[in-house]
C-alpha cells in the first residue's frame, strides 16, 4: 500500500516505471501537495551527533524522504521510525521504536546507537538484493534482539571468557587422562615401537656413516698411512738423538746392572750352598707361622667380642705407626736424597744405553732392508701421487684444453700485434734489408753464371 501510495521519484530506477518516458534532469518545482510523514529531531542536512560528540556512522542515501501520511498508527510510527533510520537520528529513533503500536518488546534506552547499526547492515543487505528499504516490525524486533544479544556478550565478556577457559581446561585434562590410560594400557606396545624407531635411527645414522667412509676410504688410508710414517719416522730420529748424546750414559748403566745381576747370582748360589741351614729357617718359619695364625685367630675372636673398642684402637696405632714411618722415610729421603737421584739417574742411562745399543745392532743387521722398505714406499706413494695426478688430469682435461687454446691463441695474437708493430716502426729498414740481401744473392748468382760461362768457353 505505502508503494501505491508514494509517488515516483527521480531516484527510482527505469525498470520501476516502464510506461513512463526516460527521467529529465531534476528541475525547480513546488512542494507537492501529499505532506510527509510527521518527523522529529534533526533535519536531514544536519548529521546526527552521538552523546560523546562524535558523529554518527553516516547512512546511505535516504531511498525514498517523501512518504504519504498513512491513517494507520502503527504504520505511522513505522514510517516515523524508517525516517529516522534514513536520517541517521537517534533520539527520533527512540521515540519511534518506544511507540506503543508498533509494540516493541526488550527495548534497551542505552542502545540506539546498536539498533541504528543493525539497522543500517539490514537496509545494506535489502539494497544489494534490490528489495524495497522501508523495515517492518518484525525486521525491527530483529535487529533490536541481534543487538541486544551482542551488547549481553559484550557486558558478560570476562564471564564468558572465565566459563571458555574452564571448559577448555576440563577437555583438556580429560584428553590428557585419557592419553595417559592409553598409554599405560599399550605401554609395552609404545616402548616396543619407540625402541624399533630408534634402532631405524641407529641404522641408518650407520649406514650413511659407512657409505662416507666407504666413499672416503682411499684418501682416509692416505691420511692415515702419512701421519704413522711421519710420527714413526719423528720417533726414530728423537731416538737416534737420543742414543747419539746419551752413549757413555748408556754404556755406565749397562755395566751397572750386570754388576747387580752378578751379584745377586753369586748370593743366590752361596744360600743353595748352605742348604742345611736354609732347612732349619724354613722350619722355624713354619712353626712361626702356625702361631701367628693361632694368635691372629684368638685376636679374631677378641675383636669380634670388642669390635668398637678394637676399631678405634687399631686406628690410632694405625695412624701412629703410618707417621711414624713416614718421618723416618722422609728424613731418611733428605739424608740420601742426593745419592737416590744419583741411582736413578745411573739406572735411566743404563736402561737407556741397553735400547740404544738395541736399537743399532737391529738398524746395522737390516739396515739393506730398511732401505729397500724405505724406498719401496716411496715408490708406493710416488705411484699414488701420480695415479692420482693423472686421474684429475683425465678429468680435466677439456679445460685443460681450452685454457691451453687460450693462452696459445693469446700469445700468437701478442707476438702477431708486437711483430706488427715492430714492421710498422722499421719497415724502411726492413725494405733497405731486403733490397740489399736480394741485389747480392742477384750478384752471386750472375757470377756463378759468369764462371760457368769463362769454363765453358775455355773448354
Amino acid at each position: 500500500q505505502q508503494q501505491q501510495q508514494q509517488p515516483p521519484s527521480p531516484q527510482q530506477p527505469q525498470s520501476a516505471q516502464p510506461q513512463q518516458k526516460p527521467p529529465q534532469p531534476p528541475q525547480p518545482t513546488k512542494p507537492q501537495a501529499t505532506a510527509p510523514a510527521p518527523r522529529t529531531g534533526p533535519s536531514p542536512s544536519t548529521p546526527a551527533v552521538s552523546p560523546g560528540g562524535a558523529p554518527a556512522p553516516a547512512s546511505p542515501a535516504p531511498a525514498d524522504t517523501r512518504r504519504a501520511a498513512p491513517s494507520d498508527p502503527e504504520t505511522q510510527a513505522l514510517a516515523a521510525a524508517n525516517t529516522a533510520i534514513d536520517r541517521s537520528d537517534v533520539m527520533a529513533l527512540s521515540r519511534a521504536l518506544k511507540a506503543a503500536p508498533l509494540k516493541l518488546q526488550h527495548m534497551n534506552p542505552r542502545g540506539a546507537y546498536a539498533y541504528l547499526a543493525k539497522f543500517h547492515q539490514l537496509r545494506e543487505k535489502l539494497r544489494s538484493l534490490s528489495a524495497p528499504l522501508d523495515l517492518s516490525r518484525q525486521q525491527l524486533q530483529t535487529c533490536i534482539d541481534e543487538a541486544n544479544f551482542e551488547m549481553d556478550l559484550l557486558a558478560h565478556e570476562d564471564k564468558i571468557i572465565q566459563i571458555q577457559a574452564k571448559w577448555r581446561a576440563f577437555a583438556q585434562r580429560r584428553r590428557y587422562l585419557a592419553r595417559i590410560a592409553f598409554c599405560k594400557q599399550n605401554e609395552a606396545a609404545i616402548i616396543r615401537i619407540q625402541a624399533k624407531w630408534r634402532a631405524t635411527t641407529q641404522r641408518r645414522k650407520y649406514e650413511a656413516r659407512l657409505n662416507y667412509l666407504k666413499e672416503q676410504e682411499p684418501y682416509i688410508c692416505k691420511i692415515q698411512a702419512v701421519f704413522k710414517g711421519r710420527k714413526q719416522r719423528n720417533e726414530y730420529t728423537s731416538r737416534l738423538k737420543f742414543f747419539e748424546t746419551q752413549e757413555d750414559r748408556i754404556i755406565r748403566i749397562q755395566a751397572k746392572w750386570r754388576a747387580i745381576v752378578t751379584r745377586r747370582n753369586f748370593l743366590r748360589r752361596l744360600a743353595f750352598l748352605k742348604c742345611s741351614e736354609a732347612t732349619i729357617i724354613k722350619i722355624q718359619s713354619k712353626f712361626k707361622a702356625v702361631l701367628q695364625q693361632r694368635r691372629f685367630r684368638e685376636r679374631m675372636q677378641f675383636l669380634k667380642d670388642c669390635e668398637q673398642e678394637a676399631v678405634v684402637l687399631q686406628k690410632n696405632f694405625k695412624a701412629y705407626r703410618q707417621r711414624k714411618e713416614f718421618l723416618a722415610k722422609r728424613k731418611a729421603w733428605y739424608e740420601n736424597e742426593a745419592a737416590i737421584v744419583r741411582i736413578q739417574a745411573k739406572w735411566r742411562a743404563f736402561a737407556a744405553r741397553r735400547h740404544f745399543l738395541k736399537r743399532l745392532a737391529f738398524c746395522k743387521e737390516n739396515e739393506r732392508a730398511v732401505l729397500k722398505i724405505q724406498a719401496t714406499w716411496r715408490a708406493i706413494t710416488q705411484r699414488r701421487k701420480y695415479q692420482a695426478r693423472l686421474a684429475y688430469l683425465k678429468e680435466q682435461e677439456p679445460f685443460i684444453c681450452k685454457i691451453q687454446a687460450f693462452y696459445k691463441g693469446k700469445k700468437q695474437r701478442d707476438a702477431y700485434t708486437s711483430r706488427l708493430k715492430f714492421f710498422d716502426t722499421q719497415q724502411d729498414r726492413i725494405i733497405r734489408i731486403q733490397a740489399r740481401w736480394r741485389g747480392n744473392i742477384q750478384r752471386r748468382k750472375f757470377l756463378r753464371q759468369l764462371a760457368f760461362y769463362k769454363v765453358n768457353e775455355a773448354t
